[in-house]
């Protein structure tokens, strides 16, 4: 499969599957590096999925910032600790990002583990280019 001929029905096929295979996962989001949803897996609303992808934007950007700033190399992974659960958000190709909510028993580490590798085969499969605004030239 190249990113030319993917959509993002394939993505979101990819996204559901996680979820199902993964243990103590409740959803996920793909998030494009500007913060949109481009895919969500599991029983999430549009609405929730487009919340979950503005705060994984926003942990991702500061987290990297930080990292820039302190030589910590490139942002890899946060996780975000509630009473009900986690979010975990992983980097990606190009900037995007996989965020998942978790069971708050899920074996974190397995999570982590599968994040990457999810991470890992979608970068190289779908095309995760931000997006430019309509009418852009550059």
């Amino acid at each position: 499969m190249n990113s030319q001929d993917t959509t993002a029905g394939d993505l979101t096929w990819v996204a559901d599957r996680f979820v199902e295979d993964t243990a103590g996962v409740r959803a996920a989001v793909v998030l494009s590096a500007d913060g949109l949803v481009l895919a969500k897996g599991g029983k999430i609303s549009d609405t929730q999925a487009g919340r979950t992808a503005a705060v994984a934007s926003g942990v991702f950007a500061l987290a990297a910032g930080f990292a820039r700033q302190v030589d910590l190399d490139a942002y890899e992974q946060s996780i975000l600790r509630f009473a009900a659960g986690h979010l975990v958000i992983t980097s990606m190709a190009k900037g995007a990002a996989l965020a998942v909510v978790t069971e708050p028993d899920a074996r974190l580490g397995v999570v982590a583990s599968e994040m990457a590798g999810f991470a890992h085969r979608v970068g190289e499969n779908f095309d995760l280019t931000p997006r430019k605004p309509m009418g852009a030239t550059c």
